[in-house]
């Protein structure tokens, strides 16, 4: 779980209609049905529009300046 939420949207690979999330050397694929919700969740992630966080690149970005 600590490794996941360290994820950067910079992990998230859109190679055509494929999806990849880099977990480790190669990039593992992603299903369809949940490659559409992470896309999802990174147009619409929480506490982007904080004064700590607008550029965040976390994938999951916490409150707190430079943390998940």
């Amino acid at each position: 779980m600590s490794r996941i939420v360290r994820l950067t949207v910079d992990d998230v690979i859109r190679d055509g209609d494929t999806v990849l999330l880099r977990l480790g050397e190669p990039a593992s694929p992603v299903p369809t049905p949940v490659a559409a919700l992470l896309l999802e969740h990174i147009a619409n992630r929480d506490n982007m529009n904080t004064a700590t966080n607008p550029a965040s690149r976390w994938l999951f970005p916490g409150r707190r300046a430079g943390q998940p």
